[in-house]
């Protein structure tokens, strides 16, 4: 199986996709801050990921989500409530916050 996943940084909120054969051992990885430059700091918790039996569909997928606007904002809306638990176990009130997922989105985009 292949894995498309989506990480989720519990202060900043801010979101990462990533591609993975092992997926368990993937988000070991992250926690520990080896592999990808964006994820080696902070606490980052898996919120949604999709299996692929394919390595190309895994990958076109992965693809698709990192450089559509649309597609991966779609996919953290549909997944806004495991977001907002991600940040009460942080210790912040997700509804009181002035941050929207698009924001989240943007601010992501613009570090890539």
């Amino acid at each position: 199986m292949f894995y498309v996943y989506v990480l989720i940084e519990e202060k900043s909120g801010e979101s990462y996709i990533g591609f993975s054969k092992d997926l368990k051992k993937r988000i070991v990885e992250h926690r520990q801050g080896v592999g990808a430059k964006f994820t080696k700091t902070g606490m980052w918790h898996l919120v949604y990921y999709e299996a692929f039996l394919s390595k190309k569909d895994a990958l076109t997928r992965e693809r698709k989500l990192k450089q559509n606007g649309n597609a991966r904002h779609q996919l953290l809306r549909r997944v806004k409530g495991s977001i907002d638990w991600v940040k009460i176990g942080a210790g912040e009130e997700p509804w009181k916050t002035t941050r929207s997922i698009g924001r989240v989105c943007k601010r992501r985009n613009a570090l890539s």
